[in-house]
């Protein structure tokens, strides 16, 4: 698609795409897309459903905003320290 991605273009090549699927009575045309607004608008003209957004983009966009705030992507960039008990250390302290 050269076009821009804009919700009427976008409207233009679904349609295009299942018109005539659409013509049939009681057809469901179930669509996955990103929850970008020109994706939910193009599927909503077009008159498709449901609409099922996708979990994995929205999982994506929100941990890329939170490792955009400094203090988390720093946390998360520390390395954990190792806490490891022997079991030499664990018979110790009950003895103890």
């Amino acid at each position: 698609m050269n076009e821009q991605h804009t919700s009427t273009h976008l409207t233009e090549k679904l349609q295009e795409a299942v018109g005539e699927w659409l013509e049939k009575p009681r057809t469901t045309i179930a669509v996955t897309t990103d929850n970008a607004r020109n994706m939910v608008n193009a599927v909503n003209e077009v008159g498709l459903g449901p609409h099922i957004e996708c979990f994995a983009h929205a999982l994506n966009l929100a941990s890329q905003k939170g490792m955009a705030v400094q203090q988390i992507s720093q946390l998360l960039g520390k390395k954990p320290k190792k806490r490891c008990l022997s079991s030499t250390t664990v018979q110790q302290q009950q003895i103890i």
